[in-house]
């Protein structure tokens, strides 16, 4: 009679493990649901936040990690914060959703295929590099040079918007983030690269890379690689801001410089 009473608890353990049920809690930032609150469910926060990746409404809760109902790029940097402890992510309780398997489509409105037909007014104002010592033509030229080097591997790239954001890393680099959306074809694509004016260095998909770097290392160093993609996905995130104020408002209210079609594809 025991053994059969453990086997039944045992039997019910299994199920409740293999079906979870509404009510529950779940860690916020724990996109995938494997338990773990890592980079590259900031990854996929970020991807689901320019549409890049579809969520299912499990998954988006989860990303919600600041409660605003829609998965932002705020909402990658939460959780990506999280990773190194400079942020803490609560547990929630799951909402008793019926279809919570089937995709979410993301709140943000779609980026059109074509350039705005209204440009930002007053550019000089709306369009101060974040680091004095550029103009917004050097930061426009620095993200042409980028889409240049797409185009040098697709001739057949055609640029329709770009973002430049300058910051200080920390190490106390000077850094310029750069976008560019592009589209091969019917596909649509696109690029972020980080300079490091004070190394000089260059690195495309620059959080990732750090991500990368970061799992690679130990101790501070393993540290530091996490804080640098921090620093990047905050740049990252301010970019798509900026070009989506632009999209949707015809107005650059971003911290960066707006660069347009014509100019990238020059």
């Amino acid at each position: 009679m025991r053994k059969t009473i453990v086997s039944l608890l045992l039997a019910v353990m299994l199920l409740c493990t293999a079906f979870p049920i509404a009510g529950f809690a779940v860690t916020m930032g724990d996109v995938n649901g494997d338990g773990k609150v890592q980079a590259d469910d900031a990854r996929w926060a970020l991807r689901a936040a320019v549409e890049l990746e579809v969520l299912t409404k499990a998954q988006a809760f989860r990303a919600d990690a600041d409660f605003d109902g829609e998965v932002t790029p705020a909402d990658s940097r939460l959780i990506l914060r999280a990773t190194v402890g400079l942020q803490d992510l609560i547990e929630r309780e799951m909402p008793d959703f019926p279809d919570k398997d089937e995709p979410v489509t993301v709140t943000r409105p779609e980026q059109p295929t074509e350039q705005p037909s209204e440009q930002p007014s007053e550019q000089p104002s709306e369009q101060q590099p974040a680091n004095p010592q550029f103009s917004a033509e050097q930061y426009a030229y620095l993200a042409g040079s980028d889409f240049r080097s797409v185009r040098y591997q697709y001739s057949h790239a055609v640029a329709e918007d770009g973002y430049v954001v300058a910051y200080v890393d920390r190490n106390g680099d000077q850094c310029v983030m750069t976008y560019v959306i592009f589209s091969i074809g019917p596909g649509k694509y696109y690029k972020f690269t980080l300079h490091n004016l004070s190394t000089g260095q260059t690195i495309p998909n620059p959080s990732k890379a750090f991500d990368e770097m970061a799992d690679r290392a130990y101790g501070a160093k393993h540290l530091m690689y996490l804080e640098l993609s921090i620093n990047a996905l905050d740049a990252e995130g301010a970019c798509f801001d900026g070009v989506h104020s632009v999209i949707t408002t015809g107005r650059n209210t971003g911290k960066g410089v707006y660069v347009d079609a014509a100019t990238l594809n020059a």
